[in-house]
């Protein structure tokens, strides 16, 4: 089974004296839940005539998640007609790795934060059950079996460039580190330690909110996932909030 952890951290809540002086801050809430839900692309009703069949493919986008049960529901006036398990056709196709994601909400001004940290021991269990492998986006490294200690750290930057002063050709160097360091830092925090087991994975999640009014064209937030000292994961998200 799963560890969940759905974070309502205090510090900077909406209305302190921190939110009032940053342009971002925590919601005082819980997230929306949205990416881990799985859920009908391109719903819509099938109407049936009395004897009638169709056959109609239906695509379904699986939520952030862990392998786990998925099943679909036909409904006529609130009644279930038909219950089918469709786990199978999801999970032979997964491959059991540790990821974040981000779902921003701009007409509310919030931010979701999530987080999947899916143990080696417990994925390379996963994957021999598996006929096949898929492609992921999550870099893993190669480190000790037996760590099980993980940290979340969270940064969200500002990408738009300031203005630069020209130096002289004898700190050439300087200037390009001023040149490459454009990004303005907005907020950053670790999460954890968290101690898994090595058959049981962990679904973090934490909501934040940030000031519409003094939105500045992109950002940027990364999102870095520590086993002991190492990163295992790093996802870079480029995300519109005005």
């Amino acid at each position: 089974d799963p560890f969940f952890i759905v974070t309502k951290k205090t510090l900077g809540f909406a209305g302190s004296l921190f939110s009032k002086l940053s342009f971002i801050w925590y919601s005082g809430d819980t997230i929306s839940g949205r990416l881990l839900e799985a859920e009908i692309v391109d719903p819509g009703q099938i109407v049936l005539e009395p004897g009638q069949k169709i056959e109609k493919e239906i695509q379904i986008k699986e939520g952030l998640s862990i392998p786990r049960k998925i099943k679909i529901q036909f409904t006529t006036f609130g009644e279930t007609i038909l219950e089918e398990d469709i786990s199978d056709q999801f999970n032979s196709r997964e491959k059991a790795v540790s990821g974040t994601a981000v779902d921003v909400d701009k007409e509310n001004s919030l931010i979701d934060i999530y987080a999947v940290i899916f143990p080696p021991q417990l994925s390379e269990a996963f994957e021999k059950s598996l006929n096949e492998n898929s492609i992921t986006g999550a870099a893993v490294a190669n480190i000790k079996e037996n760590s099980n200690t993980y940290f979340l750290e969270l940064n969200v930057n500002s990408k738009k460039e300031t203005k630069q002063v020209s130096l002289p050709g004898k700190f050439s160097l300087v200037q390009k580190y001023l040149e490459w360091n454009v990004k303005t830092g907005l907020f950053t925090d670790i999460y954890g330690p968290y101690v898994i087991d090595k058959d049981q994975a962990l679904v973090f999640a934490q909501q934040l909110e940030y000031n519409k009014e003094l939105c500045e064209e992109d950002y940027e937030i990364t999102a870095k996932i520590y086993r002991e000292s190492e990163i295992v994961v790093e996802n870079e998200f480029e995300v519109e909030l005005c």
